[in-house]
């Protein structure tokens, strides 16, 4: 099949991971980055070039690709009526598989949505809202793990060593992480991501690692740590996030907030710890940091289960198979 797909495209991104699964499965796929914009950096021109210049961009690598399917990886910067204009122009099928928590904030999302195709959420409640709206395009997906990435890298322990600790956070800074995180600091742990620099978590002396974890690096951070703290964002409302394949992907072993059907994919406690409260926390992340063995036997069986079930070879071929009978 011929696919254009339109994404955020670096390596290790989304795109990066669906166009890699795509190649694999057998389809000639050409890549549409809608954020690459030659106007970054001169706000007056970024934001022309986004609502004028990208779209007709978008239109002209259509016309010179010829779709059969146009795959929305999040598109929320590609308006309704362009979709509307690929379906009509070029006689595809458009979908989107939206990665985050609320489509609905975008309001090119919401517009795109009485054209799409189908739309993949990880969240029913997105579903149930579709439905509500009289659209019945809307399907449950769940995130999943790189093959490259997560579970078919290989790492020794001489790589492992420089990411070694008790207890390893992966993600941005959020206040409300801040104020969790911040109550592990007598725990050997180390914090990767953005905006650290000015928390609470800061005072602990050599927490702040000062840069993300992107990439293979991710993974040797997943598994360098005899535990992996695992917070949603604040909006993610029962559904689980791309951080949780990721860590049982990468062979890592996880703590995540609880209040989440994570036992639909993973099995409570054998494979993941889940926590309801701060002390619950505590007294988790120190058990499983005094029992690493049973840790890296958390970590084997997610990896396992993941490899076997949930990489985006398995979520392209649910996404297709979909996409056949429409």
């Amino acid at each position: 099949m011929k696919i254009l797909l339109v994404c955020v495209h670096f390596h290790s991104s989304f795109g990066w991971s669906i166009e890699r699964a795509l190649l694999r499965a057998g389809h000639e796929v050409s890549v549409f980055d809608y954020r690459q914009n030659p106007f970054q950096r001169i706000r007056g021109l970024r934001r022309a070039y986004t609502s004028l210049r990208m779209p007709q961009r978008l239109l002209d690598a259509a016309k010179a690709f010829r779709p059969e399917l146009v795959f929305l990886a999040k598109g929320e910067m590609v308006a309704g009526e362009v979709v509307a204009r690929l379906k009509r122009e070029f006689r595809c099928r458009v979908i989107n598989w939206f990665p985050d928590p609320r489509p609905f904030h975008y309001s090119h999302i919401s517009d795109q949505l009485g054209h799409l195709d189908l739309f993949f959420s990880k969240n029913i409640t997105d579903l149930d809202r579709l439905n509500l709206l009289g659209l019945e395009n809307g399907r449950f997906l769940l995130h999943c793990a790189d093959r490259e990435l997560h579970t078919g890298l290989e790492t020794s322990e001489t790589e492992l060593q420089p990411y070694s600790c008790d207890l390893a956070f992966v993600g941005s800074y959020y206040p409300y992480r801040d104020m969790i995180v911040s109550q592990l600091l007598d725990f050997n742990i180390r914090i990767w991501g953005a905006g650290w620099s000015g928390s609470k978590a800061a005072k602990k002396r050599g927490a702040i690692v000062g840069r993300e974890a992107r990439s293979m690096e991710q993974t040797m951070v997943f598994r360098g740590a005899t535990a992996n703290l695992n917070t949603h964002h604040y909006d993610d409302i029962g559904s689980l996030n791309q951080r949780v394949f990721d860590i049982a992907g990468s062979g890592g072993c996880q703590i995540m907030d609880g209040y989440r059907k994570v036992e639909d994919v993973f099995s409570v406690p054998d494979e993941v710890e889940l926590f309801h409260s701060a002390q619950e926390l505590q007294d988790k992340v120190a058990k499983l940091i005094a029992s690493p063995d049973r840790a890296r036997k958390m970590g084997e069986r997610t990896r396992t289960k993941t490899a076997a079930a949930h990489t985006y070879d398995h979520r392209i071929a649910e996404i297709l198979n979909l996409v056949e009978k429409v």
